[in-house]
């Protein structure tokens, strides 16, 4: 594909949701509205955008953003949605060399789903990856996702394993299990979701189908899980064994393991928007609801040292 036209940056100062580094020449038809998103539907158009939103991590968005422009695979736009950071973000952004760059001020009231979506929004690429701004990709990461796409027509999503990072050194595999077809099911993501969110790569024409992520409180850290079952309620999924990402993990809270309760929690409100938008009938959220009180309820079983507690509320549910 020949490269995109590059135009630069208007001059003066930028309005709030302009790119202010570059910006590539959007085609003079209007955006094609998809229900809450909008895509522009000329040419030319990049193959794929991706898509970091981002909020005063500048100590460590030049890593991710480096990690990203060295990618094998050139033909992308690299969409950055920043959530009005006070540090030096926009300045570091500005200091890269590379046309491909887009950078956005946008706020999203402490939701990154709205800026996930005004990235989708004002993306111009026939696929959409997504990147985490703490996390780092390998330079085959786009390549090896599209080959994939492109042996499958019916495929929605493509992810990847990634491997755990400190910021120091790699410590493992995120997904350590063997990953079959059944798991990337609806019914086997629906028990519990083995996607990594900066391993991600989806077809447009998907997202269009599907609509963009929940940005509702209701389900917050659980919008990109419930996004996932839409799309395995439609397509199939495709996991790549390979560790494309280095996925960081922070010292501090955020960075920790949720406990199995609020991942519970979090699921039954996933599956509570799964039944509002019509994605699974009223018998089929109680089946999951019930299964996954089940899981959760045995998990704690195992894990708990007063044993004698979960007896009487286990046999409950077990009947």
């Amino acid at each position: 594909m020949p490269p995109i036209p590059i135009s630069p940056a208007p001059s003066g100062t930028p309005s709030r949701n302009s790119p202010v580094s570059a910006t590539i020449r959007r085609p003079r038809c209007g955006p094609r509205s998809t229900g809450s998103l909008s895509f522009w539907s000329g040419e030319p158009m990049p193959t794929v955008s991706v898509i970091v939103p981002t909020f005063n991590r500048a100590a460590i968005l030049k890593e991710t953003l480096d990690s990203i422009l060295a990618q094998t695979f050139p033909d992308f736009e690299l969409i950055v949605v920043d959530n009005e950071s006070t540090d030096d973000t926009e300045a570091l952004v500005r200091s890269f060399n590379d046309g491909r760059i887009r950078y956005f001020r946008h706020p999203n009231g402490g939701v990154v789903a709205v800026n996930r979506n005004f990235g989708m929004r004002v993306a111009h690429g026939e696929y959409l990856a997504f990147c985490d701004d703490d996390d780092q990709w390998m330079k085959g990461k786009l390549a090896r996702q599209l080959e994939v796409f492109r042996r499958d027509e019916g495929l929605g999503l493509v992810c990847t394993n990634a491997v755990n990072f400190d910021g120091q050194r790699e410590r493992g595999l995120r997904v350590t299990r063997r990953i079959r077809p059944a798991d990337l099911s609806f019914e086997g993501l629906s028990r519990g979701s083995y996607i990594v969110n900066s391993s991600v790569m989806v077809r447009r024409k998907t997202i269009e189908d599907v609509g963009p992520m929940d940005e509702s409180r209701e389900i917050f850290t659980g919008e990109d899980f419930e996004l996932w079952l839409r799309i395995a309620r439609r397509y199939r999924i495709a996991f790549l064994n390979e560790p494309l990402v280095r996925y960081r993990i922070h010292p501090s809270a955020h960075g920790q393991i949720q406990s199995t309760r609020m991942k519970a929690e979090i699921m039954e409100r996933v599956y509570g928007k799964l039944l509002e938008k019509g994605y699974i009938a009223p018998d089929e959220h109680r089946r999951m609801v019930a299964s996954l009180r089940r899981a959760t309820l045995l998990k704690r079983f195992l894990r708990s040292t007063r044993f004698d507690r979960l007896i009487v509320p286990l046999r409950r549910i077990t009947g």
